[in-house]
């Protein structure tokens, strides 16, 4: 693989040159930082409890190393993505002074404890294939235990089941979460199976095919829903980037990758699709036909037209962080209507409807320019990737990214433990892309 010729040049260089001055002078602290950083992306696929505890050997070297790395950090402090979530951070918490449930608003600003994967992550952030690597082989625990649960559904083995329903196989983890997070890992994957090339290309194809049937198998609508924007949009990228016939390859790949998921998942799992689907528009029509709110798809209507009513109650503040379900529980009160018929959980069942309840069109605002940002700092040119002038999986970042924030249309990707955090990770390691192209210096390999 040819290098580039021209270096990037400005603080960016510096502060890679900085990286691999460190990592010369303690190369078995680097070695330590890197495979700590592995151990924790391993985690994500073992469930929230196993993710803390997998975060602490990061958590210790990041620590112990803190002396080596400390001149780093001034740089990231800089970030306009670090600011921004600081904004919002900081935002959530002066509106927990008019919530009407702090303690619960605690919980809700609960997902800030990932930004120490932000300072974990910043001096190791140009070696993320290793720690990408290793969240893909971490997924296939998690993957391990949904056909566990197929089979303890099919033979009957309950010990096998986890508890979940016979047409939501989400293994361990619960079926909206664990819907989220995959949305993440096909976008991560399936951006290197369209654009890359050789060997990476079919390793990722691999892994988008076994990520798409299992998240299809959660049987979580919205998962599916967000899977399906992620591949039009990357079949659009190639398009509009390419125009010509390269953009028609990666177009009729895409259609090929979403045809197989999608046959393989119907041969497998044929039957609980159908159920989630024609579940789907019962629970639609019984909502706006019999005002029948209590199930998962009237719950989520209920829930966001209580986010739209506190909107237009509070529309600069919102009702206060944590303050979502007093707030409606009065309001449903004062209208005389039983609060078992209007079902609604602690949060409006979608990132930006929540934002808008309870941090109004102010914390809305922070929250897009943040997902703006991250987007826009992920963001590699398709072209590098296809000429292979960068890797697949950088861009792969991107479209993680992106299959999360699909996946927050319908649920609060941004309160969820698990996949605040794998956004939190994805980030981290997106900033250790280049602000400008090229994205490597001479001396490095364009996969390194």
């Amino acid at each position: 693989m040819a290098e580039l010729m021209t270096p990037p040049t400005g603080p960016f260089a510096a502060i890679d040159d900085a990286r691999d001055r460190i990592a010369r002078e303690h190369p078995r602290w680097h070695a330590a930082h890197l495979i700590a950083a592995m151990l924790f992306g391993f985690s994500y696929g073992l469930g929230i409890t196993p993710l803390e505890v997998g975060g602490i050997p990061l958590m210790l070297v990041t620590v112990l190393r803190f002396g080596q790395t400390r001149r780093l950090y001034a740089a990231l402090l800089r970030e306009p993505v670090v600011l921004a979530l600081l904004a919002f951070v900081a935002w959530a918490l002066l509106a927990l002074s008019w919530s009407l449930n702090r303690s619960h608003g605690l919980d809700e600003i609960g997902s800030v404890r990932w930004l120490w994967v932000f300072v974990a992550i910043w001096p190791i952030a140009d070696r993320r294939l290793p720690v990408i690597a290793a969240l893909a082989a971490g997924m296939f625990t998690l993957h391990g235990s949904q056909v566990g649960q197929l089979i303890g559904q099919r033979y009957g083995i309950p010990e096998l089941t986890w508890g979940q329903f016979p047409d939501r196989i989400a293994g361990w983890g619960g079926p909206v979460v664990t819907g989220s997070l995959l949305s993440g890992v096909f976008g991560l994957h399936a951006a290197a199976a369209v654009l890359g090339r050789g060997r990476v290309a079919w390793i990722a194809r691999a892994l988008t095919l076994v990520t798409g049937v299992a998240l299809i198998a959660t049987g979580t609508r919205g998962a599916w829903l967000a899977a399906m924007a992620l591949l039009g949009t990357l079949g659009l990228v190639a398009v509009i980037t390419h125009r010509r016939s390269i953009g028609v390859r990666q177009v009729l790949i895409a259609a090929g990758v979403a045809a197989v998921v999608a046959a393989t998942a119907w041969f497998t799992i044929g039957d609980a699709i159908t159920s989630r689907i024609s579940d789907g528009w019962k629970e639609v029509r019984d909502a706006f036909e019999s005002e029948d709110y209590y199930s998962s798809t009237g719950g989520r209507i209920i829930m966001w037209y209580w986010a739209w009513e506190a909107v237009k109650a509070e529309p600069v503040t919102g009702v206060g962080t944590g303050g979502y379900r007093a707030w409606v529980n009065e309001r449903q009160t004062e209208r005389g209507i039983d609060p078992a018929t209007q079902r609604v959980l602690d949060h409006a069942h979608g990132s930006a409807v929540h934002v808008a309840a309870v941090q109004g069109l102010i914390g809305l605002t922070l929250f897009a320019t943040l997902c703006i940002l991250v987007l826009r700092r992920s963001w590699v040119p398709p072209t590098l990737v296809t000429r292979g002038e960068a890797h697949p999986y950088d861009l792969g970042l991107f479209f993680g990214v992106l299959g999360l924030l699909l996946a927050g249309v319908l649920d609060s990707v941004h309160i969820n433990a698990q996949s605040s955090a794998l956004l939190a990770l994805l980030t981290a390691l997106s900033l250790g892309l280049a602000r400008r192209r090229p994205a490597t210096r001479a001396g490095r390999s364009p996969l390194a």
